[in-house]
């Protein structure tokens, strides 16, 4: 399509939001919708099919329904025991980086439900795909993963 998603980072004391601009016609971008976040954000959220993934500080994620780009909704708040600050999505994992510099691994074939997968949460420092794999570069290892 021709919307772009904004992260607009705010000061500690309010909240972030996600903004949805139509540009197709660069030289004319028109605001489509804006969403007011849980808490603040900060680094990337991941857009994946009619989800966005956007990371909070404060400990967790919102998950937003876009697929009405004018009226984005709140699906789900993802609470994870540390803010977040990154997410990627891949396939039908999510990656999301948090505050402490581990990863955190999600199956997130339902957005409405997304359950932990079950490795130990680990340093990152790159993460690489292929078709089946998930490589994990951290500070001290190379991890690889299935997943799919």
């Amino acid at each position: 399509g021709t919307t772009i998603f904004v992260l607009d980072e705010k000061t500690p004391d309010a909240p972030g939001s996600v903004y949805a601009i139509d540009a197709a016609d660069p030289t004319d971008l028109k605001l489509q919708s804006r969403y007011t976040t849980s808490s603040l954000i900060a680094g990337s959220m991941s857009v994946y099919n009619q989800y966005a993934y956007v990371p909070a500080q404060a400990g967790g994620m919102d998950i937003l329904n876009i697929s009405s780009v004018t009226s984005p909704t709140l699906v789900r708040r993802q609470p994870l025991l540390t803010g977040s600050y990154g997410a990627q999505r891949i396939l039908r994992t999510l990656v999301v980086r948090l505050n402490n510099g581990y990863l955190r691994l999600l199956d997130a074939t339902n957005p409405t439900s997304l359950r932990a997968i079950p490795v130990t949460n680990f340093k990152g420092v790159k993460v690489a795909t292929s078709v089946d794999y998930m490589y994990v570069v951290g500070s001290e290892s190379f991890d690889v993963y299935r997943i799919r």
